[in-house]
């Protein structure tokens, strides 16, 4: 059984998909024979980026949860709410723009996208919408008119969805070690 039609195949991550052997991506590429363009969800992707970077920094998990962000979140309600003192990327100043690493040409990139998608509304969900305000705020940039920053109350941590842990990571730096610095 052969198809010169099917190019690719989108599918979530998992090892059920990915399997070596066995997984339903294997499978299906070894039955239909010629190559297929494997395309995993982007955000799967970027959960692996997020759980290695974790992972690098903080040591592999002994369980299933996470103690650095549990005791942030017990800390929540004795933390100051003042958001007029975050601790926010710090822009050098160059002599000549040229001289800029590139690392400050991708920020404000990113800055300006965040902008503009933050002011049309892009963000189907809260936590993308969260992910990327705080991601602003961070970088110097400010909401639209219309929205007032504030750190919402850490909840959760979806070991599911990369952004959990982005999310908590973010606010840790920008609202939470300002007290220990």
């Amino acid at each position: 059984m052969g198809s010169k039609r099917l190019i690719d195949l989108c599918f979530a991550t998992t090892a059920s998909n990915t399997g070596i052997s066995n997984g339903c991506a294997t499978l299906i590429e070894s039955k239909l024979k010629p190559a297929i363009l494997w395309l995993p969800c982007r955000h799967h992707i970027q959960e692996l980026h997020v759980k290695h970077a974790f992972s690098a920094v903080f040591g592999e998990r002994s369980g299933p949860d996470d103690l650095i962000f549990k005791r942030f979140q017990s800390q929540w309600e004795e933390s100051s709410k003042d958001t007029n003192d975050l601790q926010l990327f710090e822009w050098p100043s160059f002599e000549r723009e040229k001289d800029a690493p590139q690392i400050f040409y991708q920020a404000q990139a990113t800055r300006n996208w965040l902008e503009a998608h933050i002011e049309k509304g892009t963000f189907p969900r809260e936590d993308y919408r969260e992910l990327a305000e705080l991601n602003l705020i961070w970088l110097g940039g400010t909401l639209p008119n219309s929205r007032k920053f504030f750190i919402r109350k850490p909840g959760a941590v979806h070991h599911a969805r990369f952004m959990a842990k982005s999310i908590y990571l973010l606010k840790m730096v920008i609202y939470y070690l300002r007290e220990l610095i």
